[in-house]
């Protein structure tokens, strides 16, 4: 392409050039991406592949891949030229582009040297050398496997013999850490549990009908339920008809999912008007529960009508995880309570059991909010003894 053209198109360089300065080179978001990854693995240490069709920008991403790590302080950045030389050739090349004096007939002393000049290079920059190969699909597997050797913990090779004498296929797999991991694992806390699991709005949404089997059952120790439902919904219906009450009743559902999601919990079901939640701990349903009643003033502020009054109940307890109609969902007397406490609800108060109020997290959250429970006694359907509700003004 002559000048006239590159003119006449407002360019400086020929695209279709080979020789296109680095600067001229767009870096699209992807590109920025993988060079920052890259950027990372110099600390950590690393493997990374660039595939894709010929002609899609390879050669080009590896070009601002270098010039990007060439501009890091104390990165080592080799580019390998020929890879489909024979190994001699590759540890010659390997030793003028690190420079190390490698002798190619003692592969083992050159092997030795190179790994020595890496480790020492290591130890005063924090980061490990980076090697680009472009066209790596033209290296012979003689001189992928030196490459795997010199990258590799050890020279010689580790061999494992491993044998299942149980009746069940197993995954063997080996993990090779230093001593900062085994320190760090030595401080580590319990931090994904089957209920925190379930408990989850992303994981439920996503694996809604694969969280289990349909016969499996799944006992958890302690999960806490919410129940809402909305107060004199068939006469909001009958007042504002039935498009302007679905309007509301929408608006009600999408208020109370952002709520529960924001306190860790995931909605279960909805029933008509009414919501079931599950929260891992007995404090995130209250806060969730306080939330909520403050939502319901928001839109019924908006409306300047008091159409949205919710009806809530709270229970903490054991259950069974249980797979009904195609989704996951919960059994059990604790599931029942919590149903019935909801129930004796008048939209003034959130009613809770004992096992919530007794929480000690909970009993912080209610102090800090200045809250004063008060309690009775109740008799519900389907539970032979008296239950104390305790009520949240």
């Amino acid at each position: 392409m002559n000048k006239k053209l590159l003119s006449l198109y407002g360019l400086k360089w020929n695209p279709f050039a080979p020789e296109v300065p680095v600067e001229a080179l767009l870096s699209t978001p992807k590109v920025d991406n993988f060079c920052w990854r890259i950027e990372n693995l110099a600390r950590e240490g690393g493997f990374a592949l660039v595939t894709g069709d010929p002609g899609s920008g390879k050669s080009f991403a590896l070009r601002l891949l270098v010039e990007r790590l060439s501009a890091l302080r104390d990165v080592q950045v080799g580019l390998l030229s020929r890879p489909q030389a024979r190994a001699a050739d590759f540890y010659r090349e390997m030793g003028d582009v690190f420079g190390v004096q490698l002798v190619p007939h003692n592969r083992w002393a050159g092997a030795k040297a190179l790994r020595e000049q890496w480790q020492r290079h290591i130890d005063a920059a924090l980061f490990r050398p980076v090697l680009v190969v472009d066209e790596a699909q033209e290296m012979p597997s003689a001189v992928l496997n030196e490459l795997r050797l010199l990258s590799s913990s050890r020279l010689d090779p580790l061999r494992i013999a491993l044998e299942n004498k149980t009746d069940a296929r197993a995954l063997p797999t080996v993990w090779i850490a230093g001593d900062k991991l085994h320190d760090l694992l030595g401080h580590r806390r319990p931090f994904l549990t089957a209920k925190r699991l379930l408990t989850n709005q992303t994981f439920r949404d996503i694996y809604r009908t694969d969280a289990m089997d349909v016969d499996q059952r799944l006992k958890i120790t302690s999960l806490t339920f919410l129940f809402t439902d909305l107060r004199g919904s068939t006469d909001l219906y009958e007042r504002v008809g039935d498009l302007a009450a679905y309007d509301l009743v929408k608006a009600h559902f999408r208020v109370l999912g952002e709520i529960v999601a924001s306190e860790t919990g995931a909605v279960v079901k909805t029933i008509g008007d009414a919501v079931m939640a599950t929260f891992a701990t007995p404090d995130r349903a209250v806060a969730a529960a306080l939330k909520m009643r403050e939502g319901m003033r928001v839109l019924n502020g908006e409306r300047k009508r008091d159409d949205l009054l919710l009806k809530i109940g709270i229970h903490e307890g054991p259950c069974l995880a249980v797979m009904l109609n195609d989704r996951q969902d919960y059994f059990g007397q604790t599931v029942n309570i919590a149903s019935r406490v909801q129930s004796l609800s008048d939209a003034r108060s959130i009613l809770v059991t004992t096992p919530v109020i007794e929480n000690a997290q909970t009993s912080k959250l209610l102090e800090t909010a200045g809250l004063k429970c008060e309690a009775h006694r109740a008799a519900l359907r389907g539970v032979t003894d008296e239950v104390s509700i305790y009520a949240i003004p």
